[in-house]
């Protein structure tokens, strides 16, 4: 008997490496240019997914590898990428992300756009029929499970993608979010990616 459960043991501790393993190469070879090494890029085209919540990567890297989201840097960088990853090979990707520290570096680059940007993520705005973020993404920005965390993320990635929200190009949120973002103009979205960039 304790000869078959160290057997296991070993058995798995070796898998794990294996796993592990095969998930810093994919890092290393697919991920890392665009997102950065440490899931932390600072370019504003990619997100940054360092402590991104697990079950929203997963949602995500499915959608990629199944083109329903369709948005043209999906189009241009993810799925092709996504087309070639297994089911198992996505979970470890996201578990593997998840586990990584956020570098959230504060930065207020306008004070003014800040505070409107605050103001509409924790209140909404009830006249233009616009809810609070917060509802969702809860009051750190950090989401859950299958809401993204926003807090930290590239100012110009998140108003890249409130302009996605407009079309049908990300089916699995735009039902919920065209809804929510359908009244925002230009200057309340500039508030609002102002406003995160700096959780």
């Amino acid at each position: 008997m304790k000869k078959l459960l160290l057997s296991l043991l070993i058995s798995a501790i070796f898998m794990s490496v294996v796993y592990a393993k095969e998930t810093s190469d994919i890092v290393r070879t697919q991920c890392s240019t665009c997102h950065g090494a440490d899931g932390n890029t600072t370019s504003d085209l990619y997100p940054i997914l360092a402590g991104q919540n697990q079950e929203y990567i997963v949602n995500q890297l499915k959608a990629y590898r199944d083109k329903t989201r369709t948005n043209l840097n999906a189009q241009r960088f993810m799925q092709g990428i996504a087309s070639r990853l297994t089911d198992e090979e996505i979970n470890n990707l996201a578990q593997y992300y998840s586990s990584l520290k956020p570098i959230h570096k504060h930065r207020i680059t306008d004070a003014v756009k800040y505070e409107a940007g605050r103001e509409i993520f924790l209140k909404g705005n009830t006249e233009k029929g616009i809810p609070a973020c917060v509802a969702c993404h809860g009051e750190k920005a950090l989401g859950n499970q299958s809401i993204p965390s926003l807090a930290g993320q590239n100012a110009g990635y998140l108003k890249r993608q409130f302009a996605v929200f407009h079309t049908n190009e990300r089916p699995s949120a735009s039902s919920t979010m065209q809804q929510f973002v359908k009244n925002l103009d230009d200057m309340e979205v500039n508030a609002l990616a102002e406003y995160l960039q700096a959780q």
